[in-house]
């Protein structure tokens, strides 16, 4: 073989020796692709459970918020209740104590009255006895 043909094969060889070891590298590189699209999977599942949990918590919150809304409410209706009765109540209470006021005068008056007639039955009575 002439030193031409040997430069070729040796070129050829090298060309093939790059070739299969780029090739084995592709392949490793393919090899790592499929490893990270599948760690890639993995990471999904678990973002979507994890805004499943998410979800299901924000849920519940908003549910116990509407319950708690629910309540209040309840609870404020209850308090314009007490707050209507406790009104009512006083009107009625002043109204009481204006009729008690009324009658107390009626009878300090009446009390005046018996006072005076007592003096006058006493004084009729000296003037009977005299």
């Amino acid at each position: 073989m002439g030193e031409e043909t040997k430069q070729i094969m040796e070129f050829l060889q090298d060309f093939r020796n790059e070739f299969v070891e780029f090739k084995q590298e592709m392949t490793e590189f393919k090899q790592e692709m499929t490893e990270f699209k599948q760690e890639m999977l993995e990471f999904k599942q678990e973002m979507l459970e994890f805004r499943d949990e998410v979800n299901t918590r924000l849920d519940k919150h908003e549910e116990l918020l509407h319950q708690l809304a629910d309540s209040v409410k309840v609870l404020d209706s209850e308090v314009k209740e007490i707050k209507n009765n406790q009104i009512k109540f006083d009107r009625r209470l002043t109204s009481l104590a204006g009729i008690v006021s009324i009658q107390q005068s009626d009878i300090e008056l009446a009390h005046e009255k018996i006072l005076l007639n007592e003096r006058k039955i006493a004084k009729l009575e000296k003037q009977l006895q005299a």
